[in-house]
């Protein structure tokens, strides 16, 4: 096992199959397993990115729509409107 350790694998979370990621059930049961509330913690990292960046970079990162990007970011409080890659 400790072997197979010192492989540098790409994933921050590795699935049971070498050189695959965790599905998202498995991560998330282990994170309700954590005692992490998963909306909670979904919402609150969606809130912190929306204040942050603006919504259209965030929509982009995400694959997101943008109107739900622009929500997120009006949730926030964030005024993006004078950056130079907004659309409107």
């Amino acid at each position: 096992m400790a072997g197979h350790l010192a492989d540098a694998d790409q994933w921050l979370f590795p699935g049971r199959r070498p050189g695959h990621p965790m599905d998202a059930t498995g991560l998330a049961k282990r994170l309700r397993d954590l005692g992490i509330p998963l909306r909670a913690a979904r919402n609150t990292a969606l809130l912190q990115l929306g204040a942050e960046l603006p919504s259209i970079v965030l929509a982009d990162l995400l694959g997101i729509h943008i109107s739900t990007a622009e929500a997120w970011s009006a949730a926030a409080g964030a005024r993006w409107t004078t950056y130079a890659g907004s659309t409107r």
